[in-house]
């Protein structure tokens, strides 16, 4: 059986940065199946609530879950409309972005940031083990220094392999 959880303790992570009573909003990009490898599932069963959006249909599987998934793609997705019909705040708590190819998860990032909306912490994979630092964790990293965003954990690593970056929003 799969782990429920995340991968490398993405939702222990968030949840450690609030209040253990703290019932807070999530977005989770690239979310796949409800119950295997998820980084929100935890958080949800601590009370948050949020929108989980894939390219691939996993609505049938999602039934399980309370939130919302969306099936959308992470590049031309209307965030601002997607946000605003599922009442999220203007800012977010947390943001889960794990889509896949060579320099798609920092347009996706890019648009994402266009939107106009902030997250309180982000978890972005950059999968410098493949080899795109040029596309993807280099950009990212300039991206959201740029935008005032904190990398708190840099190079967080599975199997011994860097694949993502979490930061937090120092604002909040």
């Amino acid at each position: 059986m799969e782990n429920k959880y995340s991968q490398v303790g993405q939702d222990k992570f968030v949840l450690s940065l609030f209040d253990s009573n703290y019932k807070g909003t999530f977005v989770d990009i690239g979310c796949r199946l409800p119950d295997e490898i998820n980084n929100t599932l935890l958080l949800e069963e601590n009370g948050w609530t949020g929108v989980s959006l894939d390219l691939d249909d996993y609505s049938e599987q999602w039934k399980i879950r309370k939130n919302v998934f969306v099936k959308d793609d992470a590049l031309t997705c209307n965030y601002k409309e997607l946000f605003e019909k599922n009442n999220m705040p203007q800012v977010i708590d947390y943001l889960s972005l794990d889509i896949e190819g060579n320099g798609l998860r920092y347009l996706a990032l890019k648009r994402l940031m266009e939107s106009n909306y902030e997250f309180k912490v982000m978890t972005v994979e950059h999968d410098s083990y493949r080899g795109y630092d040029l596309t993807e964790k280099i950009p990212q990293r300039k991206l959201l220094t740029e935008l005032g965003y904190t990398l708190l954990c840099a190079d967080v690593r599975n199997d011994n392999q860097s694949f993502e970056d979490w930061w937090i929003n120092p604002k909040y």
